[in-house]
């Protein structure tokens, strides 16, 4: 069976795919080939942009916080859309105790490649974020 034979996979799995991927000392570069080259991730602080917008905020998290987990608690989806809910434990640099966070993304996936996500995390997490960011240097 060639490449055009293959099914494409439905949205969940290619989630799950790059999911499967994002665990402690992942590289960005690991997951990219996930995305669609016009990807648009519409959560960045900036705004919305595509992966290297999504590498920039992954950057700056990791200035503040190691991400030391990711549990993925549900992935489900109908069609184009898939919803992840999980949760991750970060380690911000200096801080006494790692901050749990539930956090949510919708993603749309085309062609078996994500073309756009939105997403967040509940608001002690988002608090600790904009606190980091405050005592970013420069």
């Amino acid at each position: 069976m060639s490449d055009q034979d293959q099914p494409t996979p439905s949205s969940v799995d290619v989630v799950n795919a790059v999911l499967g991927r994002q665990v402690p000392g992942w590289e960005l570069s690991d997951i990219a080939e996930a995305y669609a080259p016009d990807y648009v991730n519409h959560t960045g602080p900036d705004g919305p942009g595509g992966f290297d917008t999504h590498a920039a905020w992954m950057e700056r998290i990791g200035a503040f916080a190691d991400v030391t987990s990711m549990d993925v608690l549900a992935v489900f989806g109908d069609g184009e859309w898939a919803c992840v809910l999980s949760r991750t434990m970060f380690s911000p640099k200096g801080a006494d105790a790692p901050i749990a966070g539930i956090g949510m993304t919708v993603m749309r996936v085309v062609d078996g490649a994500i073309v756009e996500n939105w997403g967040g995390y509940e608001p002690a997490v988002v608090e600790a974020f904009v606190r980091w960011e405050g005592e970013a240097p420069g």
